[in-house]
């Protein structure tokens, strides 16, 4: 709905506050059913620049019930040679993919690639039907970090049931040297 996109946009911008926008959007929308804490984490992230506002736009429509909003850009075509590199994977694996007559992929799978300073490298694949148990199945490690850039990780299962886009979600680097991505495959 183009009323939260701009609700969203003005507290992203800091031309309202958390408070405000708490109130407008629970009499526009009182099926919402939001809580003033929880409205607090939706705008941390879009403080925090961890999530634009189409992402918190899409994981509030999905509250709704209502469609998602459209990407701001349409997908770029597949570089010439990702698409040559595809073929040939198919045909040395027998698969054929990458030329099916659908070019939107549908997202399956959150990819959690963790390094730490000292060398630890964890890593791990949550299907997004799991969304509802990501915290669980996230190593702590990763959760601690996304928490150190100001992100409530309770986020995380919300924005995975939204059917989020494919590409990377996050991406951090501590002062140690530590680093997580966060890929939706």
């Amino acid at each position: 709905m183009e009323q939260i996109k701009k609700i969203l946009e003005m507290v992203k911008q800091g031309r309202l506050s958390a408070d405000d926008s708490f109130k407008l959007i629970s009499a526009l929308h009182p099926r919402m059913k939001l809580g003033a804490e929880e409205w607090e984490r939706y705008v941390g992230l879009l403080r925090n620049e961890a999530l634009g506002t189409v992402e918190v736009e899409t994981i509030l429509m999905g509250r709704l019930g209502g469609p998602a909003p459209e990407p701001p850009f349409p997908p770029r075509p597949p570089r010439i040679d990702a698409t040559i590199e595809s073929a040939i994977e198919s045909a040395l694996s027998g698969i054929r993919k990458g030329f099916s007559s659908n070019p939107t992929r549908t997202a399956t799978t959150l990819k959690v690639e963790f390094e730490s300073s000292n060398g630890a490298n964890l890593r791990t694949n949550v299907p997004l039907a799991l969304a509802e148990h990501a915290l669980k199945l996230i190593p702590k490690e990763a959760l601690n970090m996304i928490q150190q850039q100001g992100i409530d990780p309770q986020m995380i299962p919300d924005l995975l049931k939204n059917n989020p886009p494919v590409g990377r979600l996050m991406e951090f680097e501590d002062e140690n040297g530590s680093e997580l991505r966060l890929t939706i495959e």
